[in-house]
């Protein structure tokens, strides 16, 4: 029985090898492609892979231990793309460039010396139609001075192959330059004064001809340096003195002019001369962008003439360069008749008339009664009392301060500091020996002054706990009423106990002695107390009704639960119709 079966299984493996052998002896070609082995393997576009729209595909073959040797056939979307020899077993083959969105196929074949397929790979891949985008961070719709460079910032998201991209910088419609796409900064400097545009171009990374992928547009203007004369021109009055020997009286007069000087370039050195047609000149550097009061002094017929307007003529000029050492040192010069030296550099010139309004001479006698109110809220060490009083001295202080540069600005010469009462609180007693020199100083020199010490303003009367700022050993920076300032110490084991009044009550008692006609300023930096103050202030009407301008210093850090925007709002209520009082704020980086 085994014998049987061991010839029947023998018969069978003829049979099944005959069947074999008369199939290729039918005159049928071999399938290279079957019978030869294969080494290649396709790693780069991998199959099922996802690329961005314009970026550069690599195609990387692969291999095993063995080489792989013949020539690499490519055909994209079943048209040849690429051929070249293949020498190791593998390697970088091509690079596919420019691809359009959607499924794409790719077929690489090695084919030997006959140009028969040894082998071939597929891969099925997809172009992402999700564009890379290019924008302008900086400038973005922004002013410049002229002669000032601009640096462009620029940012490319969404973009594998930046790199290898270029950047085509367009301005005012003409083609200026090109920049690598990865700079993200260029400089643009001489530009002429004027409204421009600017537009970049992202460019496909393809040999073939500009294709654009995306762009970004921005608009900026660069001004030319300019003086501006605010109308009217004053001549004021402002002393009477008794002649003895002719028993009569004689006016001082002061010839006051407010100009804006704008667009001055940061490295710049100008020179500004003004002349005015009543004889008055002036020589002045101009170092930045800013806002000058020009006074003259003088008792000559031709400073007091009657004219009712007078002829104002301004330049700039540029003195890097030509002028000398005695006009690059001189920082100012007001004379009747001054001597200009030569300056040919013309950055700009004007000439314009202006209305000449006098003002008469006050008499300011010391008394309790006011004429105007400045109330600074929250005084300290009387810094804002001492910038108020005296703005000249404090122009070129640091922003902060610009508050008393405006007042002094806008109010000069119809009002002066010196025609304003003085009002302080300041609940921080380690301030309270400060503020009383102070006092008695101001006094001293006719200013109508009064400062509470140990006191809080607060929207009803009655005791606080004061905290002292704990980064301070004198305790005189950051003082608050408020537990969630960052800069009190909240692990004091005794607060101060202070006596607190009414601020509007305060507010009331100040515009019954001015009148309706009267100025009331009131300067407030409390550390945080000013949004539950001004809340009840606002909600009982007394702020609009009381109050010209505000100067606010805002805390928002200071109390947790005011919510954002609290300020802007306060402003905006303040802003309806009907409301007197105008705002000038700043935010505390505390």
């Amino acid at each position: 029985l085994d014998r049987g079966v061991m010839a029947k299984f023998v018969l069978l493996l003829l049979l099944v090898a005959t069947m074999l052998g008369g199939g290729r002896g039918g005159g049928e070609k071999e399938d290279s492609t079957s019978t030869r082995p294969c080494w290649l393997t396709l790693r780069s576009p991998r199959d099922g892979g996802r690329y961005l729209l314009g970026e550069d595909i690599e195609v990387h073959v692969g291999g095993s231990e063995r080489h792989a040797r013949g020539r690499i056939k490519m055909l994209l979307d079943d048209d040849l793309d690429n051929e070249q020899d293949l020498q190791l077993a593998e390697g970088h083959v091509g690079t596919l460039r420019g691809m359009e969105g959607g499924m794409h196929k790719l077929t690489v074949t090695l084919v030997d010396e006959r140009d028969e397929a040894i082998c071939q790979h597929t891969s099925f891949f997809r172009v992402e139609y999700w564009l890379p985008e290019i924008s302008i961070t900086s400038p973005e719709n922004g002013s410049f001075v002229n002669e000032e460079i601009i640096n462009v910032f620029f940012f490319v998201e969404k973009f594998r192959n930046i790199t290898q991209s270029q950047v085509l910088v367009h301005l005012d419609g003409k083609e200026m330059i090109s920049v690598d796409a990865s700079s993200h900064h260029f400089a643009l400097d001489s530009m002429n004064a004027g409204e421009h545009i600017l537009e970049l171009l992202l460019l496909l990374p393809t040999d073939n001809a500009k294709r654009i992928l995306s762009s970004s547009r921005c608009y900026f203007t660069v001004r030319k340096p300019e003086v501006r004369v605010l109308d009217p021109v004053y001549l004021q009055e402002i002393e009477e003195q008794e002649q003895e020997s002719e028993g009569g009286t004689s006016v001082r007069r002061r010839f006051v002019m407010k100009l804006m000087v704008l667009n001055i370039p940061s490295e710049a050195r100008v020179m500004m001369r003004i002349e005015v047609s009543n004889g008055l000149n002036a020589l002045r550097m101009a170092e930045k962008s800013d806002g000058l009061l020009l006074t003259w002094e003088d008792g000559d017929e031709e400073v007091a003439s009657k004219e009712p307007e007078v002829s104002v003529r301004m330049s700039l000029h540029d003195i890097r360069e030509e002028a000398g050492d005695d006009v690059r040192s001189r920082k100012t010069a007001f004379e009747a008749d001054v001597e200009f030296p030569h300056l040919s550099n013309l950055l700009f010139f004007n000439q314009t008339l202006v209305k000449v309004v006098r003002v008469p001479a006050k008499k300011r006698p010391l008394s309790a009664s006011c004429s105007n109110i400045f109330l600074d809220v929250g005084t300290n060490d009387g810094s804002s009392i001492r910038r108020f009083l005296n703005p000249q001295n404090y122009w070129f202080s640091s922003a902060s301060f610009s508050w008393f540069k405006n007042l002094s600005f806008q109010l000069f010469p119809l009002l002066e500091p010196r025609d304003f009462c003085v009002w302080g609180i300041e609940g921080n007693p380690h301030m309270t020996a400060t503020l009383a020199e102070l006092q008695r100083e101001l006094r001293g020199q006719g200013v109508n002054c009064s400062i509470l010490t140990d006191t809080l303003a607060w929207h009803e009367a009655g005791y606080l706990d004061m905290m002292l700022d704990k980064r301070d050993p004198l305790h005189g920076l950051a003082s608050s009423v408020m537990p969630d300032h960052p800069d009190v110490d909240h692990r004091q084991e005794k607060t101060e106990r202070v006596k607190s009044i009414d601020l509007g009550a305060l507010l009331r008692e100040g515009r019954r002695q001015i009148g309706k006609d009267g100025v009331l300023i009131l300067k407030m930096d409390v550390e945080g107390a000013e949004f539950p103050i001004l809340r009840r202030l606002v909600g009982r009407g007394e702020l609009c009704d009381q109050v010209d301008l505000l100067l606010m210093e805002w805390h928002r850090s200071s109390v947790r639960d005011v919510p954002g925007g609290a300020e802007e709002a306060i402003k905006w209520i303040l802003e309806a119709q009907g409301c007197r009082t105008e705002v000038w704020q700043e935010c505390s980086s505390e």
